[in-house]
């Protein structure tokens, strides 16, 4: 089974050695696009989960809160389909 890191804050980061994190960064970049588009729209972001597959540009899904409802909201990045729960 993948390695899984919580990212809640930049120090968080300092944690990989220089092959995780440029594994990690092509997955931070799409789940900052989402997460921004997500913002915008009245999400909350509530960091980043990072799964340490090995392979490198393959981030498979974006998890948002919405602030009003409390809603967790599951972004499939490669279909581009939201399902609730």
């Amino acid at each position: 089974m993948a390695e899984q890191y919580e990212i809640r804050s930049i120090n968080d980061l300092l944690q990989f050695d220089d092959e995780q994190f440029a594994r990690l960064l092509p997955d931070l970049v799409v789940w900052r696009i989402y997460a921004r588009c997500a913002v915008q729209e009245g999400a909350q972001s509530i960091g980043f989960t990072w799964v340490d597959d090995g392979a490198v540009g393959e981030c498979t899904q974006v998890k948002l809160q919405i602030k009003e409802t409390g809603e967790w909201v599951t972004v499939d990045v490669a279909q581009k389909e939201a399902s609730h729960g």
